[in-house]
């Protein structure tokens, strides 16, 4: 609703003298100096653009059994529909294997990312051969949960403050662990975690047209 302000000039009438008045004009205020709208901060998957790398750690209760070493490449693929992005992973003993083709130790593993509801946050990863994994991005984390042969995985991704990406992925036996009955009794049923994959991996390029 705008505000209209009412300038009242009245003419006043002397009986003495016979010229009106006039309120002086006001001018008019001074145009308003156009602002240029800032751009809008890039979303994700977009904004995870890069390729990321560092080493890995396999933790199981009590003890860590071992380490490796991790690739995270995200790019966009160009006039895919819907939108589709690489979630190309590496795992290798050590760096100097995951950069060596031959080495026997590496592991190239070509996922896609594939939008699937971004409105919602829902996205696929696409691993090929018709097996799909549906996450979500929520709280600026993507997350999913799935089974495979008997264990059950809860994996996160997520974008540290510092441009790391941080990955942690908790396994547990498919059946649950035994409870108590009186436990048993109010519907609620227990995991126990095996193991624990967890890795901080640092942006060491980027894309073109990135910084």
């Amino acid at each position: 609703m705008r505000n209209h302000a009412l300038c009242f000039a009245p003419v006043l009438l002397l009986a003495a003298c016979s010229a009106a008045t006039k309120a002086p004009s006001t001018p008019p205020p001074a145009a308003a100096s156009a602002s240029t709208a800032p751009t809008a901060a890039p979303v994700f998957p977009e904004s995870w653009r890069g390729h990321y790398a560092g080493q890995a750690t396999l933790h199981v209760p009590q003890d860590k059994l071992k380490d490796f070493w991790m690739e995270l490449s995200i790019e966009p693929l160009a006039n895919a529909s819907p939108l589709s992005y690489t979630w190309q992973i590496i795992y290798a003993e050590s760096q100097a294997d995951a950069a060596d083709a031959s080495s026997k130790t590496r592991q190239v593993r070509e996922y896609k990312l594939v939008e699937a509801d971004a409105g919602r946050g829902r996205f696929d990863i696409d691993e090929g051969d018709g097996l799909v994994i549906p996450c979500v991005y929520i709280g600026g984390e993507l997350w999913s949960f799935f089974d495979v042969g008997g264990t059950s995985l809860a994996a996160v991704y997520r974008k540290a403050a510092s441009g790391s990406i941080e990955v942690e992925i908790i396994t547990h036996p498919s059946e649950p662990a035994s409870v108590l009955p009186s436990t048993q009794a109010k519907g609620i049923r227990a995991w126990l975690p095996a193991s624990m994959q967890q890795a901080t991996l640092r942006r060491v390029s980027a894309e073109p047209g990135q910084k």
